[in-house]
């Protein structure tokens, strides 16, 4: 048995200007196109009509969204028929009316789109809440030094936010914000009978940080302030008074004042609570000792103006502002910077003493200003009254390195009399000392033991005795 099948005929849209007829002629076809014998039986088929081409033209979504009916479409007739026709339950209701054709084009689900003749992408938006946590302790401490002005990142980009709002606050118990500008960084102190070297009554200022406190943290700024130890040890002939001292020992702790309760390292900017001898030294010079035999005199030029130097180079103010000259042929200024300030070449630094010889005068000011020539000589307690909650100062003693130093010459002056009228050494005087106060304490030990007895036997008050 020969299957045949009708020719294909594309579709082609009608011309305005055809006739009904040709137009009947072109839509259906009385055409054998099923043979199933050798008789050929002839089957007049009807083509559905389609959207119109404008149309299809105009909205290219159409193609997508049109659907087709009855034999184009066997499942819609199924849906639409069939299951209406069995009584199924959900099932469509035959349609009635005009052909869906007429009714403009089905969305996908079937059902005419009665608001426009497009498919619509509708969308919907959903609120997202994200709960962030930003604290002072977080930021970076070196940018943002203080906690009440700082700069933070968020973990990942946050956009087209609508409105935030802050659930929780915990803010600082401090004093916001001490800065120069608001002029409450710094108060003048003057101590009674203290003159500057023309006279005048001499008017030390107190300079706090910038920053943000609470009244512990002010108090304790405070007390820092005003006790930390000036680094240079003064002497009223200057450079004359240090020669004989450090020419017959070599030790540069001659430069510096006792250790006290702080010292300002001048390269970490930092406050240093309790800090040793050997720590200051060694901020300047590699060891105590210069470590010779013999010291000439540019030797001893470097050994005491260098601290001063570095100390110089290290100031905040610029070095022009201060009056030094730091011209070295072949060096730059930033070279001159870091032969001082990291490559000390030791006593004998050319370079080094170049700069010395060069702002002899400048260093010996500066030096000065870094004594306590200039500075607080009394040590100061900040507290506070718990019961009026007023703050108070008080002074009872010098500053710790001046009571160092003062304890330090007392032995001296002993020593060198003990040696010099008495013919003792320091070793041996401490060898008798030592001795004096185990027969001291003995003593004591019995005149105790005999108090006790006279108390408890005769009734004699304790303490009716003593030596």
């Amino acid at each position: 048995m020969e299957r045949a099948y009708a020719p294909y005929r594309p579709y082609r849209p009608p011309s305005p200007d055809s006739e009904e007829e040709d137009d009947d002629s072109y839509y259906s076809s009385s055409e054998s196109y099923l043979t199933d014998s050798d008789d050929t039986a002839s089957t007049e088929t009807s083509v559905e009509e389609l959207p119109d081409p404008k149309i299809l033209q105009t909205t290219p979504l159409m193609l997508a969204t049109f659907r087709p009916t009855g034999s184009y479409n066997p499942s819609f007739a199924y849906e639409t028929f069939e299951d209406a026709a069995s009584g199924a339950t959900g099932a469509a209701a035959p349609p009635t009316g005009p052909a869906p054709a007429d009714l403009g084009p089905l969305t996908t689900s079937g059902q005419t789109d009665q608001v426009n003749q497009f498919t619509k992408l509708r969308t919907t938006t959903t609120q997202q809440t994200s709960l962030i946590s930003i604290t002072s302790a977080d930021r970076d401490h070196a940018v943002f030094p203080q906690p009440t002005d700082f700069t933070l990142y968020l973990p990942k980009i946050y956009r087209n936010v609508t409105t935030f709002q802050f659930t929780q606050i915990k803010l600082l118990s401090a004093f916001f914000y001490f800065r120069n500008q608001k002029y409450n960084t710094w108060f003048d102190v003057h101590e009674e009978g203290r003159t500057t070297l023309a006279g005048a009554p001499l008017i030390n200022r107190v300079q706090i940080r910038e920053g943000s406190y609470d009244i512990n943290g002010l108090l304790g700024e405070l007390t820092i302030q005003m006790n930390t130890t000036p680094t240079f040890f003064y002497y009223p002939g200057g450079f004359a008074d240090f020669v004989p001292l450090f020419s017959t020992t070599g030790d540069l702790a001659y430069n510096f004042n006792k250790p006290g309760d702080y010292y300002f390292d001048a390269a970490l900017q930092k406050y240093i609570p309790n800090p040793t001898l050997n720590y200051i030294i060694t901020r300047y010079f590699p060891a105590r000792y210069g470590g010779l035999t013999s010291y000439t005199l540019n030797e001893m030029l470097v050994a005491y103006y260098y601290p001063v130097l570095k100390e110089a180079f290290l100031d905040p103010v610029d070095t022009a502002t201060l009056g030094l000259n730091i011209t070295v042929a072949g060096l730059t200024d930033a070279q001159v910077y870091d032969r001082v300030v990291y490559n000390y070449g030791g006593l004998s630094d050319p370079v080094i003493l170049q700069l010395v010889n060069q702002n002899l005068a400048v260093l010996d000011s500066y030096r000065n200003a870094h004594t306590f020539l200039t500075h607080l000589v009394n040590r100061y307690i900040w507290g506070v009254d718990t019961m009026t909650n007023k703050v108070y100062v008080t002074s009872s003693n010098l500053n710790t390195s001046i009571v160092a130093d003062i304890t330090a010459q007392q032995q001296l002056a002993l020593s060198n009399t003990l040696c010099n009228d008495y013919g003792y050494s320091q070793q041996q005087y401490l060898a008798l000392s030592n001795a004096l106060q185990a027969d001291a304490s003995l003593i004591n030990s019995l005149v105790n033991y005999y108090q006790v007895g006279l108390a408890n036997y005769y009734g004699v008050n304790y303490g009716s005795y003593s030596l």
